[in-house]
């Protein structure tokens, strides 16, 4: 039920109710002309009660105008539903890239974003203008063939189509789409060029330097660990006694694997 009071020292009427499953209190353009107390009979008061009681009809009606009332309101966008072309907007891959891009600032490292945008630039210019809805399998896969003839290598590829398919798990996310494109598209392998050179023993001393290495610095060396075992960024190991170096050594898949092996004790 709307009610007026007077909340503020220059006895301006504000009208409080309930609209939309939102408690709103608005300025209206009443000013008390008495002592601004509760049950004040003066003629502001009394047609801030009968702008109460017009309000609460109208809602009741469903027939309430929150833009008409309150035209200069900072509720005003979160209250009034969105037009139908507001709700069928189409976004191409290039607007979905940039909303993807703009909820990583703050979140991940600048080496990450600065790789993100230079990736970028490859699959912008493949795909960046189709509308995110109707990209398929064959326009990724006509992607990876575009960047293997341009001669890049295979992790650099891997790279950009593990970037693409965030964007679209997030297309997911806002129920854009309902299936990752990505899908099922396979990147050129990426070659083995000598065996793994380092030992067990060898991993569990190099691992051993950054835990300490961080710790030495004040990080959380568990979470730096991970993130950069989920990332391969080398920004998440600090360069303290080498163990950026160190680590960077390891191939980040076999590391994983020797990993897993050893948890399993297989």
């Amino acid at each position: 039920m709307a009610f007026h009071h007077i909340p503020t020292k220059k006895k301006r009427i504000y009208i409080k109710f309930r609209y939309n499953n939102r408690e709103c209190n608005e300025p209206s353009d009443y000013y008390c002309e008495k002592d601004g107390k509760k049950d004040c009979k003066c003629r502001s008061c009394k047609a801030a009660a009968q702008l109460c009681a017009e309000i609460d009809r109208k809602i009741k009606e469903k027939t309430f105008n929150f833009a008409e009332y309150f035209p200069n309101s900072k509720a005003l966008e979160k209250l009034i539903p969105p037009t139908i072309e507001e709700v069928k907007k189409e976004y191409t891959f290039k607007e979905y890239w940039q909303k993807w891009y703009n909820e990583k600032i703050g979140i991940v490292k600048d080496n990450s974003l600065n790789k993100f945008r230079s990736n970028s630039g490859y699959s912008i210019k493949v795909l960046g203008d189709l509308p995110i809805n109707e990209i398929k399998h064959e326009h990724v896969a006509k992607l990876i063939n575009f960047l293997t003839k341009k001669g890049l290598a295979p992790k650099t590829i891997k790279s950009i189509k593990d970037d693409i398919a965030s964007v679209f798990k997030l297309a997911i996310i806002n129920e854009e789409i309902s299936k990752n494109p990505c899908q099922n598209v396979k990147t050129p392998k990426i070659p083995k060029t000598d065996p793994y050179p380092f030992s067990l023993h060898e991993i569990k001393q190099i691992l051993t330097l950054a835990y300490d290495s961080l710790q030495e610095k004040g990080y959380n060396p568990i979470n730096q660990l991970v993130g950069y075992l989920l990332s391969e960024d080398p920004t998440y190991i600090t360069t303290h006694r080498g163990a950026r170096t160190m680590i960077c050594r390891l191939d980040r898949d076999e590391l994983l694997r020797t990993l897993v092996q050893t948890y399993l004790g297989v």
